[in-house]
C-alpha cells in the first residue's frame, strides 16, 4: 500500500473541514443529522487520527480501509500515483527482462567452443627430457650402435615399454632410448601442459589453408598431415594459424588437432652408399628420359626425415633448408645444381607435373609468382622436404601447396 503523501493529507483535512461547516449549515437549515453511517468521510478522519498516534502511514490495515471509503474525487491522485508506480514497475520488469535475454544472447555469440589437447593425446607416447639431446641406439644397451638422436622436449611413439629401456619410434627413426630420459602417459602431459606450447597439428592428408573462415574463401595454401604450425586464434569453426612468415590463414576445426610443440627423432648419416629396392610403379609418361637412379636419390633422401630445418643450411643431419637439403642430396649422387630454390629451377628438363617420378624437383611459388621453395618427389604423390624450423625435414603430399613446377636432373 502505498502511504499518503502530506500534501493529500492536508487537502483531506481541508476538504473536511469544509465538509463539516456544509453539514452545520445543513443541519441548521433543514434540521437533518447525518451519521457516520451515510457521510463516510467523517469515519475516514476519525479513524486517521486514531491510527496517526502512534503509528507510521501504511503499517494498518485500517488506513486501506479509510482510503477505500474516500470519495471518487478525492481518491483520484491516488489512484493515478498507484497507476504509475505499477507501470513503472511492469515496464521495469519488461526491459530488464528484455535486457537480460539481449546479454545472455551476446554472451552466447562472445564464449565459443575451443580446441583443446586430447586427453589420450599422450596415450603410448613418451616426451625426451634430458638437457641437450638423447642417443636412440638400434638394441637396448650403450654398446649398441646408435641409429638416431633426439633433443630435448622430443616426443617419440612408445612401440614397447621395458623396465629400463624402451623401443620408441620418432621421425623415421626407430630404436632404443633409456627410460630415465623419458615421461611417459600422463607424466608426459603434465610435463607438457607445464612447458611446452601449444600448437595446431593437422589431421587429414592435405588439407586447405584460406584467406577468410569460409569453404568459399580463397586458397592461400595446402599443408600435410602431421605438419605443426603457430596458433594466431582459435574460433568456433575455424583456426587461424601462421604457415610461414609470409603466409597465415584460416583452416577447418575438423581436420586439425591441438598438440605440442615438440621435435622428431634425427636419424644419424650411414657412410655407406645408398642402393635401391624399388623400382617405378608407372612408366615415366613424358619424353624426357628417364632413369632408375631417380628411385635411389628419393630412397636415399627420405633416410633424413625428422632431422632438423636450419635456414641457410645444408647438413643432411644437422640442418638444412629446402635448397640445401636437394642441393645435398644430389651432391651426394655426384650431380652439383645451383644453391637456390629459384635457380634450381632454371637447371635440368622440365616435366609436366602429372609426369613426375621419384627423384624430380618439385618447385612452389605459394601464389607469389616467384619460386620460394623446392621439394623431392618420391612417389606416390608425395614430396619429402625441408619444411619449417618447426617441422624439420618431412614427408608432405605433393600439393600440399600448388606447385609451379616440376625439373628432373638425372635422366
Amino acid at each position: 500500500m502505498i502511504k499518503p503523501s502530506k500534501k493529500w493529507l492536508a487537502l483531506c483535512l481541508t476538504t473536511t473541514m469544509f465538509m463539516g461547516t456544509l453539514c452545520t449549515y445543513s443541519a441548521q437549515a433543514e434540521q437533518t443529522y447525518y451519521s457516520d453511517e451515510n457521510v463516510s468521510i467523517t469515519s475516514a478522519i476519525d479513524r486517521y487520527i486514531a491510527v496517526n498516534g502512534g503509528m507510521e502511514f501504511g503499517q494498518m490495515d485500517e488506513m486501506q480501509v479509510a482510503t477505500d471509503s474516500l470519495p471518487a474525487a478525492l481518491s483520484t491522485p491516488l489512484d493515478a500515483e498507484e497507476t504509475t508506480e505499477e507501470t513503472t514497475e511492469e515496464s521495469t520488469e519488461e526491459t530488464t527482462e528484455e535486457t537480460t535475454e539481449e546479454t545472455t544472447e551476446e554472451t552466447q555469440d562472445d564464449v565459443q567452443p575451443t580446441l583443446t589437447v586430447a586427453a589420450d593425446y599422450f596415450d603410448n607416447k613418451a616426451i625426451v627430457v634430458t638437457g641437450s639431446y638423447v642417443n636412440i641406439r638400434e638394441a637396448a644397451g650403450t654398446d649398441s650402435s646408435v641409429v638416431g638422436t633426439i633433443d630435448n622436449n622430443g616426443l617419440v611413439i612408445v612401440e614397447e615399454k621395458g623396465s629400463e629401456w624402451s623401443l620408441v619410434s620418432s621421425g623415421g627413426v626407430r630404436g632404443y632410448i633409456k627410460n630415465e630420459f623419458m615421461k611417459f602417459g600422463s607424466d608426459a602431459a603434465s610435463y607438457a601442459a607445464s612447458n611446452l606450447k601449444q600448437v595446431v597439428e593437422i589431421n587429414t592428408a592435405s588439407l586447405r589453408v584460406r584467406l577468410a573462415a569460409s569453404e568459399t574463401s580463397d586458397v592461400l595454401t595446402n599443408v600435410s598431415q602431421g605438419s605443426k604450425y603457430d596458433i594466431i586464434n582459435i574460433g568456433a569453426e575455424w583456426t587461424n594459424i601462421k604457415v610461414s612468415d609470409s603466409i597465415s590463414g584460416f583452416v577447418k576445426n575438423d581436420y586439425i588437432i591441438i598438440s605440442y610443440n615438440t621435435v622428431n627423432a634425427k636419424v644419424v648419416e650411414k657412410p655407406q652408399t645408398p642402393t635401391a629396392d624399388t623400382t617405378p610403379v608407372n612408366p615415366p609418361a613424358t619424353d624426357v628420359p628417364y632413369s632408375e637412379l631417380g628411385v635411389e636419390v628419393a630412397n636415399y633422401a627420405v633416410q633424413f626425415v625428422g632431422n632438423p630445418y636450419v635456414y641457410g643450411g645444408t647438413s643432411l643431419t644437422e640442418g638444412a633448408d629446402c635448397s640445401g637439403f636437394v642441393m645435398r642430396v644430389y651432391a651426394d649422387f655426384g650431380y652439383s645444381i645451383p644453391r637456390t630454390a629459384d635457380v634450381q629451377a632454371t637447371v635440368g628438363a622440365e616435366v609436366a607435373l602429372t609426369a613426375v617420378q621419384p627423384g624430380d624437383l618439385i618447385f612452389y611459388d605459394h601464389g607469389t609468382g616467384s619460386i620460394d621453395h623446392v621439394g623431392l618427389y618420391i612417389g606416390n604423390g608425395q614430396i619429402v622436404h625441408a619444411s619449417t624450423s618447426r617441422t624439420g625435414i618431412i614427408i608432405a603430399d605433393m600439393y600440399y601447396s600448388t606447385p609451379c613446377k616440376a625439373t628432373r636432373i638425372i635422366y
